[in-house]
């Protein structure tokens, strides 16, 4: 099987499957629902359903870019019987109150993070979406978009790099077409599956269309006064390019709160750790505590208090959430009564209350 034929199959998904004689693997494009999914198999892209196996018992159901393990059915209907282990998940907290988080993309390569160059960049937005790539370990790649509409593109440039000085930043002009997004080309690489996020506006579903050649994804226009967009994109889908590449578009988030799998904002934040291991108090906060060499720092130039903020508040955040799901977890006790085990929920309430 070449495996670059079914939608970039590699060598670590095969090592994952024993499949049996009617089974065969494929790739997850699009979800309308658990009865609707557009899947890619061998000699094409079928319609697929989930099975009531997963739907019962499963943590999770296929999303775009899951390999899965499917058998034929009558009238060309795959059965999706299992999600093959994802090599990855980019994922951020759902937006609201509640303790849950949202699958953005799985096995992806690359995360391309666009953002315009108006009034719409956001810096702090930035640094949430790099502190999370950095926890789900998927390169990240920031894409400034709309740099025709930018009177100094360059001043842009160096505040993502202030923000992102490890890594990659590139700028484009979807608007001119093919031509204005040649900084792209280096890093779509065949058989590799990458995303583009970002808020609303920027311009995600003009780069698709733009690189594959055909209105693919629908396009609005953004607010002449805010700069903002409205949401285009109602469902992430995978199209691929004629080099091989694998696109994810995705909706825009204009809310992004992250969530970390050991409730600490330990990534993304590598400047503020450092100068951290120099504070008096292993436990310092970075608030009125003295010999705080971070508010040192701060003092002196050395970093922003606007970074900082935005570290104390994913920090917040996470004990937050941590705390939260601890709670839910810990309070589902269990009694026996007779022959028959009950489950009582309490919750405590929890006196901080997280604005995103």
């Amino acid at each position: 099987m070449d495996y670059k034929e079914l939608y970039g199959l590699s060598k670590y998904e095969c090592d994952q499957v024993n499949l049996s004689d009617n089974q065969e693997v494929g790739r997850v494009i699009t979800c309308y629902n658990s009865k609707n999914i557009e899947i890619a198999i061998a000699k094409g892209i079928t319609r697929g359903i989930t099975s009531a196996k997963i739907l019962k018992f499963e943590d999770k159901i296929p999303v775009p870019g899951d390999w899965v393990i499917v058998q034929q059915k009558e009238n060309d209907i795959c059965l999706v019987d299992k999600i093959i282990p994802r090599k990855n998940e980019f994922i951020r907290k759902s937006a609201g109150s509640e303790f849950n988080n949202q699958v953005i993309g799985v096995n992806l390569d690359k995360i391309f993070l666009v953002t315009s160059m108006n009034q719409d960049f956001n810096p702090r937005r930035i640094e949430r979406y790099i502190a999370q790539a950095k926890n789900c370990k998927i390169e990240l790649i920031i894409v400034l978009s709309k740099s025709d509409l930018a009177e100094n593109p360059l001043e842009f440039v160096e505040l993502a790099q202030k923000v992102y000085p490890e890594g990659t930043i590139i700028q484009i002009a979807a608007i001119q077409g093919k031509d204005g997004l040649e900084s792209l080309y280096p890093y779509l690489i065949p058989g590799e599956t990458v995303a583009f996020v970002g808020a609303s506006g920027v311009g995600k579903s003009t780069i698709m269309n733009t690189l594959l050649g055909y209105d693919a994804m629908d396009v609005k226009e953004i607010s002449s006064s805010t700069g903002k967009g409205c949401h285009t994109t109602t469902r992430r889908e995978l199209n691929v390019l004629d080099n091989g590449t694998l696109l994810l578009d995705t909706p825009g988030m204009r809310e992004f709160g992250v969530i970390f799998s050991d409730g600490l904002a330990q990534v993304g934040f590598d400047d503020i750790l450092s100068w951290a291991e120099y504070c008096s108090f292993r436990n310092c906060s970075h608030g009125k505590e003295e010999g705080c060499a971070v508010k040192k720092a701060v003092e002196n130039g050395l970093l922003s208090q606007k970074r900082l903020d935005n570290y104390k508040k994913i920090v917040q955040e996470q004990d937050f959430l941590w705390v939260k799901g601890r709670r839910i977890k810990k309070d589902k006790l269990k009694y026996q009564s007779g022959n028959r085990e009950k489950k009582v929920y309490k919750r405590e309430k929890v006196n901080y209350k997280d604005k995103y």
